[in-house]
């Protein structure tokens, strides 16, 4: 049971780890306004997007503080 409990835990790891790579796409286009040549930022990121940027951050910290507690 113990090994099953393990695998499963390391599927939703992965799973959580995937779902948190959308945001790679903000890291540079955020801090670097040219890095979109032909975009305005505004009108690519808009609030609803923000918003799931911002709960998948507080999903990434609350995963992280209950590994490290």
């Amino acid at each position: 049971m113990r090994l099953f409990y393990k695998k499963c835990s390391n599927l939703l790891g992965l799973y959580k780890a995937k779902r948190w790579t959308i945001l790679d796409a903000y890291y540079v286009t955020t801090r670097y306004p040219n890095s979109l040549p032909d975009g305005i930022l505004a009108n690519v990121f808009t609030r609803e997007a923000a918003e799931n940027a911002v709960a998948l951050a507080e999903e990434i910290v609350s995963y992280v503080e209950g590994k490290i507690e």
